[in-house]
């Protein structure tokens, strides 16, 4: 079942479309393949989601992977950057 709610806070209406498993945090933008970063989607609802973290629920908190995946990529972009967040 499409997790539309969980993203956009509606029930998906598209019953006929294959379900897709995403990152709910982009992996694009770091986000780990692990279970509590995963949301399944149909087709288009997948689609429409993209790599936006605008859909990402702040409001719960930053996830505790976040800081690890930041450092990570401050490393490969350049080790001498200062951490700020």
């Amino acid at each position: 079942m499409c997790q539309s709610d969980v993203v956009w806070g509606y029930k998906c209406p598209l019953t006929e479309e294959s379900i897709e498993s995403d990152h709910f945090f982009p992996r694009a933008l770091g986000g780990p393949a692990i279970g509590t970063n995963q949301v399944w989607l149909c087709r288009t609802h997948n689609q429409w989601k993209g790599s936006d973290l605008m859909h990402y629920p702040w409001e719960r908190g930053a996830p505790e992977w976040l800081d690890r995946q930041i450092e990570r990529m401050r490393v490969l972009i350049d080790p001498a950057l200062p951490i700020s967040r």
